[in-house]
């Protein structure tokens, strides 16, 4: 039973990440008109995940990039395609809840920071130090339009 629903969330989790992803796919945003502050503060915050993900494997950066095969400059480049995405992502997700007035208690924000805290073994503080509000907004807020989207999708099997 246990791995029946383990299979069924996965697969429900899977159809909202395509549903979403459909849904930034679809819309019309030139990417070369998102703002650069957004654009570079994912960028940023992928090469700092990327970096720290090196080091807590005992990697500097260029040992890290030496073993995928890939260079600084082709790293840079692969941070800001991806802040590009994100942001597109982002402006989307906030576009659709603005539109179907999908909001955010507080009350499910501090809720989320201590379930999030619990997970990793840290209290709500530390975890605000780590993870800003806005951040958490975001997640959450994607989370709840992915919801929406799949509540809402006339979902047929190919």
């Amino acid at each position: 039973k246990n791995l029946e629903d383990t299979r069924k969330s996965s697969a429900t989790d899977a159809t909202k990440s395509e549903l979403l992803k459909k849904a930034v796919s679809n819309a019309s945003c030139d990417q070369s008109k998102l703002p650069v502050w957004l654009v570079s503060e994912n960028a940023s915050d992928y090469m700092s995940s990327v970096e720290s993900f090196a080091s807590q494997y005992g990697m500097t950066m260029d040992q890290y990039l030496q073993a995928i095969g890939s260079t600084q400059e082709d790293f840079e480049k692969e941070a800001v395609a991806y802040g590009e995405e994100l942001g597109k992502q982002q402006l989307v997700v906030r576009a659709i809840a603005k539109a179907e007035k999908i909001e955010l208690s507080a009350n499910a924000l501090e809720q989320n920071y201590k379930t999030f805290a619990a997970q990793y073994g840290t209290d709500v503080d530390t975890l605000k130090k780590s993870v800003s509000e806005e951040t958490m907004k975001d997640y959450l807020l994607t989370l709840k339009v992915r919801d929406f989207l799949y509540d809402n999708a006339k979902i047929t099997k190919q």
